[in-house]
């Protein structure tokens, strides 16, 4: 990793968790040059600085400069992922189970399937990384939108890890391309696979989402994941309004506290909405305990996690959007 390109410095002080799902995965690499600015890389914003910032969006002067953080971002990570191995989705008989050929999980913090070999990287593949959060724990897994002959593997993971959420930000098909398969049971449907079942308990039609009640039981095993999805978050584009962003962020983050667990994020590829939901969700809360705002460093961090993180720049009318 180049000089200068230091992940954000998480506030705990333990470092990565010694329990949970992905207590086995290594720490994340870190630099060690100690300094932020050098090479463009920007140092966190204070809260004042970034509002002064944001406030000037609407200025063309003022979308250069981030376009040009945006490029140092891109080549930063790119030169991490070049030497990040991501083997087991490269492997032949794993061709099928990535959604985009050039979009997939490197295989340290990758989600194994549970009953296969470890060593078994066939078996065990799904598209799908573990995240770590503002905790510095690992407490999401972006995942590509679930393909119809990944489903099971979808549902079994999310029944191994635990996900207590899954928030989903794509449309099935959006204009005539298809972005996800309806991989959940529509109200009193119910979906089998071998002693996995799923069924669709309540359904709740929002303006702004749908909220489902899933139950999930595995022999005598009974598991209820709770199932938000946004549709008007376009591929390659941003909501209507930041405040859009913002409102979806805050029904999330309401929703995970009340739903202990790891939350699965998802959107087509698993990168570019996914990656600007969890971003801005690590973000607000780093506001809210240090008053410092590093988005630089968030987004890198969630780029060393899994490639294409925020995936896109995206100019409007009332300046650049990232997604």
């Amino acid at each position: 990793m180049a000089c200068g390109a230091r992940p954000l410095e998480w506030p705990c002080s333990g470092g990565e968790s010694t329990d949970g799902p992905a207590a086995h995965l290594p720490a994340l690499q870190r630099d060690s040059c100690s300094s932020r600015g050098a090479g463009g890389v920007p140092p966190p914003y204070s809260r004042c600085a970034f509002k002064s910032l944001v406030a000037g969006l609407p200025n063309e002067a003022a979308c250069p400069a981030l376009l040009l953080e945006f490029e140092t971002l891109c080549a930063l990570s790119g030169q991490h992922a070049a030497s990040s191995p991501d083997r087991a989705a490269r492997l032949p008989h794993n061709a099928y189970k990535n959604r985009y050929a050039n979009i997939v999980p490197f295989d340290r913090n990758r989600v194994r399937l549970q009953g296969y070999a470890e060593d078994d990287d066939t078996a065990n593949y799904i598209n799908a990384s573990f995240i770590t959060g503002y905790s510095g724990r690992v407490e999401y897994i972006a995942a590509q939108g679930p393909k119809e002959e990944t489903t099971r593997d979808f549902w079994c993971m999310v029944f191994e890890q635990r996900v207590s959420l899954i928030v989903m930000l794509t449309k099935l098909v959006e204009g005539d391309k298809v972005k996800c398969y309806e991989y959940y049971p529509k109200l009193a449907d119910r979906f089998v696979w071998g002693d996995l079942a799923l069924q669709c308990s309540v359904l709740t039609e929002l303006p702004a989402y749908t909220l489902r009640t899933l139950v999930m039981s595995k022999g005598s095993e009974r598991r209820v994941v709770h199932h938000l999805h946004f549709r008007e978050w376009p591929d390659f584009g941003c909501p209507a309004s930041a405040t859009h962003v913002l409102h979806i962020c805050t029904t999330v983050r309401r929703h995970a506290a009340l739903f202990p667990g790891l939350m699965l994020v998802h959107c087509s590829a698993g990168v570019g909405r996914t990656g600007t939901l969890i971003a801005v969700d690590i973000l607000v809360q780093a506001i809210k305990a240090k008053k410092k705002v590093d988005v630089f460093g968030v987004v890198m961090k969630l780029r060393e996690q899994r490639q294409f993180m925020v995936q896109c720049q995206v100019i409007t009318a009332s300046g650049v959007s990232f997604t």
